[in-house]
C-alpha cells in the first residue's frame, strides 16, 4: 500500500496535481514523514522541480519545508535542480521557503574549501556580482569576518586583493557583536599560530580594516535596500548561466557550489525581497 501511494504522490509531483497530493495525504498522513527519514531520495519536491511545477513546489514547501535541503541520490537539493534546468521562478521559491542564510561563500570558507571558494570568487568578478560579499548570515558576519575566525589566511588574502573585492567585502563592517575582522583577528591571535596565520592582521591592516573603537563614527555604513537592475545583455547572459548543463567530467564540489552561486546571483537579479 505504502508504496502505491509513493508512486502516486510521485505522478501528483510530476503533473503538478495538488488535488492528488491530498487525496494522497488523506489515505496516509504519514506519507511524507517516512520519505523524510530517509538520508537520499528523491522527494516529490525534486520531482516537481525538475518539471517546472511552481504551484506543486509551492504547495509542498508549506507542508514540508525540510525538503528544500533534502538530497536526492546524485546528492542534489531541489534548488541545485532548479538552478540547473533554469526554473527562475521556482528558484525564487525555493529561497523564499529555506531558513539559511548562508551564502555559498560562507558554506565554503565554513568547511575550508579553497579551490571552490577561488571559482566562487571568478564568477562573482565575471558577472560583475561583487555586492554579494557583503551579504551577512545570521550573526551579521560577512564572508570576510568568518575567513578571519576560522583563521583562512588565504582567502582573507583573496578577499582583500584588488580595490572592487577589497571596497565589496567591506573590510571595516560590523557584526551584530559590532566587531570589525580585525576586532575578531586581536581577540583571536595566538602565538602558537602559524606565520600565515598571524598575516592575517598584517592582511587586514593593509586592507585598511580598522577596530571598531578607533572609527571615527558609530554609525553602521548605510547601504542601498535595493539592487539596481542589469542591463538586458547581463539578463540574457543570467538565463544561459542557468539553464546550462553541468558536465561529468567536473568535480561534485565545485559542480555544487557553481550551482548554488547562480541561485544566489538570480535572487540579487530579479530583486528577491530576502536576506540570503
Amino acid at each position: 500500500m505504502t508504496t502505491l501511494l509513493h508512486q502516486r504522490l510521485s505522478h501528483a509531483a510530476k503533473a503538478g496535481d495538488i488535488y492528488d497530493l491530498y487525496a494522497v495525504l488523506e489515505q496516509d498522513s504519514s506519507v511524507l514523514e517516512v520519505i523524510d527519514k530517509k538520508p537520499f531520495t528523491n522527494t516529490p519536491l525534486h520531482i516537481a522541480v525538475t518539471a517546472g511545477q511552481t504551484c506543486f513546489v509551492e504547495e509542498i514547501t508549506n507542508l514540508k519545508p525540510c525538503f528544500v535541503r533534502k538530497l536526492n541520490e546524485s546528492e542534489y537539493s531541489p534548488m541545485h535542480l532548479a538552478a540547473a534546468n533554469g526554473h527562475v521562478e521556482i528558484v525564487k521559491q525555493l529561497l523564499k521557503s529555506t531558513i539559511l542564510k548562508e551564502t555559498a561563500l560562507h558554506l565554503a570558507i565554513k568547511h575550508g574549501q579553497l579551490e571552490i571558494v577561488e571559482a566562487l570568487l571568478r564568477w562573482i568578478a565575471e558577472l560583475k556580482m561583487e555586492s554579494l560579499l557583503s551579504r551577512t548570515h545570521q550573526k551579521g558576519n560577512t564572508v570576510l569576518h568568518l575567513a578571519t575566525t576560522l583563521r583562512q589566511h588565504q582567502i582573507v588574502k583573496m578577499l582583500c586583493s584588488g580595490y572592487k573585492f577589497k571596497r565589496a567585502a567591506k573590510v571595516n563592517a560590523r557584526n551584530n557583536s559590532g566587531l570589525t575582522a580585525l576586532d575578531l583577528d586581536e581577540s583571536l591571535r595566538h602565538p602558537n599560530e602559524t606565520l600565515d596565520v598571524q598575516n592575517i592582521s598584517n592582511i587586514l591592516h593593509n586592507a585598511g580594516s580598522m577596530r571598531a573603537c578607533d572609527m571615527k563614527t558609530n554609525k553602521l555604513p548605510s547601504s542601498p535596500t535595493k539592487q539596481p537592475l542589469l542591463a538586458f545583455h547581463h539578463h540574457q547572459r543570467l538565463l544561459q548561466y542557468l539553464n546550462f548543463r553541468v558536465h561529468e567530467d567536473i568535480s561534485l564540489d565545485i559542480r555544487n557550489a557553481l550551482l548554488v552561486i547562480l541561485v544566489l546571483i538570480a535572487a540579487v537579479t530579479f530583486k528577491v525581497g530576502i536576506d540570503l
